[in-house]
């Protein structure tokens, strides 16, 4: 049990330190627009016009930070989300350990 323990933090060490690698941090809290407009294009290629926090079919998409720059997050590729403006707003700058899962736990 131990060494699958052992293993599996090494697991996610090692995923967390490529991420780290290869995560580039934009100046500024603002995400610039060619990412910004690369991010939702990706998500609308992937989920269509669905919020993954909503799930609704939305046409109005902004990139959210999942851990706010208010509470330290990083401007990154790897921080930032796709969500539907009611639920940007919603979220605001709260966080949880889950945020980061959140629409891929379906």
């Amino acid at each position: 049990m131990v060494p699958l323990i052992f293993a599996a933090i090494g697991a996610i060490l090692f995923y967390k330190l490529g991420q780290a690698l290869d995560d580039e941090e934009y100046a500024g809290s603002v995400v610039p627009p060619h990412v910004r407009d690369k991010k939702i294009q990706q998500h609308v290629d992937f989920n269509g016009h669905y919020c993954t926090r909503c799930g609704k079919r939305r046409l109005d998409f902004e990139i959210d930070h999942i851990i706010p720059i208010a509470r330290d997050g990083r401007n990154s590729w790897h921080n930032t989300q796709v969500l539907c403006t009611d639920c940007n707003r919603r979220k605001g700058t709260t966080y949880s350990f889950l945020e980061g899962f959140r629409g891929r736990m379906k």
